[in-house]
């Protein structure tokens, strides 16, 4: 999971290419598929072939954590647990 906003000042998004490196680690698909919305923040999951799913959390603001992450991390590992 990487979370990430457009507008952070102290890393900026355009070089925050460790999205693309942990998709092909985790070999997800090149596309990925909505997976949550929730105000500002826009979820997208990769599909993994080896059960290593991704997800990118994007806003808009700056270089914050927000308020919903925390949820949808918890989301995220209810849905993709380990047997």
């Amino acid at each position: 999971m990487h979370i990430a906003g457009k507008s952070d000042d102290l890393v900026k998004y355009k070089w925050q290419k460790m999205m693309g490196m942990d998709r092909r680690i985790n070999k997800c698909s090149v596309t990925g598929t909505p997976w949550v919305t929730s105000g500002d923040l826009v979820g997208t999951i990769y599909a993994s072939e080896v059960g290593a799913a991704f997800i990118s959390l994007i806003h808009s603001g700056g270089h914050i954590f927000p308020k919903e992450a925390p949820e949808l991390i918890v989301q995220f590992f209810k849905e993709h647990s380990r047997k």
